[in-house]
């Protein structure tokens, strides 16, 4: 994670409120993998909620502690008054629970915005907690921690260079998870050599990717295990 992680993180929150950077302080020690950028966003002077269902309240604010030479970082965010440490680091077999648990928990209380009820039902209902092992191994796989609870999950296939699935816990929208995590997915393809990345977005995401810099490519359709469509949009971003 990098300096440049700031403005990605307050778009994110402008969706909501007003925020404004107050405070931009580079720790710059011999070891700079050792030591952290501190980015502070004051809380909002205006509560807006404009287009914003999930908008957080006017005492929202940030603080990101990134290390500018390593691929660890974690991320402190402030809602109601309180700090909570966020951590992005790689799955474990062990997280599976509680993937599942975001993964389903999103799909039944967000994704029902834009999906028949029967659809969030049929889609959330084949999810199984060991259905996650498999992509764990195979994908780069990354879970969002907060305060040692996992709150969100991303997961990038490098062969077809595509994101399969950004999740975040429903009561944490709105507090920039999301980004941290697709960020960590779009460090690692860069990284990999990866030019550009592609996606097939669910309905209720597309704002999400497009603030992001994806591009919509077309309408698309995503097929689940039972045989059951979901109408999406197949995006595309240049890294």
């Amino acid at each position: 994670m990098n300096i440049k992680t700031a403005p990605i993180v307050k778009t994110q929150l402008a969706r909501s409120v007003q925020i404004r950077p107050t405070m931009v302080k580079r720790m710059t020690p011999s070891n700079d993998r050792a030591k952290p950028v501190h980015i502070i966003l004051n809380p909002p002077q205006a509560n807006s909620t404009a287009g914003d269902a999930k908008a957080k309240p006017p005492s929202t604010g940030l603080q990101f502690l990134a290390c500018p030479g390593g691929g660890n970082h974690a991320a402190v965010c402030y809602i109601h008054s309180s700090w909570k440490v966020l951590a992005i680091r790689r799955a474990k077999k062990s997280d599976k629970e509680s993937i599942w648990r975001v993964h389903t928990s999103a799909i039944r209380e967000v994704c029902r915005q834009q999906y028949t009820e029967e659809q969030v039902e049929g889609w959330s209902s084949f999810l199984k907690p060991n259905s996650y092992e498999e992509v764990i191994e195979t994908r780069e796989f990354f879970v969002a921690e907060e305060d040692g609870a996992i709150v969100g999950f991303g997961q990038l296939n490098l062969e077809k260079r595509e994101v399969e699935a950004v999740y975040v816990s429903p009561e944490k929208l709105g507090c920039g998870i999301g980004y941290q995590l697709l960020q960590t997915l779009e460090q690692k393809a860069t990284a990999h050599g990866l030019s550009k990345l592609q996606l097939s977005s669910t309905l209720n995401a597309v704002g999400f990717y497009e603030r992001a810099g994806y591009s919509r490519l077309h309408d698309s359709k995503h097929s689940l295990p039972n045989g059951m469509e979901l109408s999406c949009v197949y995006m595309e971003k240049a890294l």
